[in-house]
């Protein structure tokens, strides 16, 4: 749903573009740092505030293709899959500096006016990464990432529950010695 402002000029009938927004959450390989990483179909980098939080997206114009998101009330496990067309700054981070298995991932949108003034954003899809490919031929290639609902971590098992790149509390739990409690 549309904040009240960008609902108002849209019932108006008043010119309006909407342009699509992908941001990642994902851990670096290099440090084990979480950092964020964002892109847009627009042309320039833009700084916004997307659900509280203050995002910068990389301007990568028509290279993201956000799929029409088809939403089903319910605890199914959905899918989306978003790609990203030629080879870039952006595919070769996603590959290579971030590791994008299980990463957080939102999809939106942006609503402007004519006059390119942000009139507000939505969110259409929130979950995590599932899987990516990337496939490549001479000089050029796409990422696709699929992305599933968050319902699915109703699915994982308990082993996945306990991995311990996920879950820091059983990091240490090899190296107590004896049992305090029994």
């Amino acid at each position: 749903m549309w904040h009240e402002t960008a609902q108002t000029h849209l019932d108006a009938g008043l010119p309006s573009i909407v342009f699509d927004l992908f941001y990642v959450t994902a851990t670096r390989y290099d440090n084990g740092q979480e950092e964020s990483i964002g892109a847009w179909t627009g042309a320039e980098p833009i700084s916004l505030t997307v659900d509280g939080e203050a995002r910068t997206y990389l301007g990568v114009g028509a290279s993201l293709q956000v799929p029409t998101i088809q939403t089903e009330e319910g605890l199914d496990v959905q899918g989306q899959s978003v790609v990203i067309n030629g080879l870039s700054d952006l595919t070769d981070a996603l590959r290579l500096e971030y590791n994008v298995d299980q990463a957080r991932a939102d999809i939106h949108q942006l609503l402007m006016n004519a006059g390119l003034v942000v009139l507000g954003t939505r969110r259409l899809f929130s979950g995590t990464i599932d899987g990516a490919s990337l496939q490549q031929q001479r000089g050029s290639g796409q990422m696709s990432l699929e992305v599933v609902s968050r319902s699915r971590r109703g699915t994982r098992t308990h082993v996945a529950m306990r991995d311990e790149s996920r879950d820091p509390f059983f990091k240490y739990a090899a190296q107590i010695e004896g049992d305090k409690w029994g």
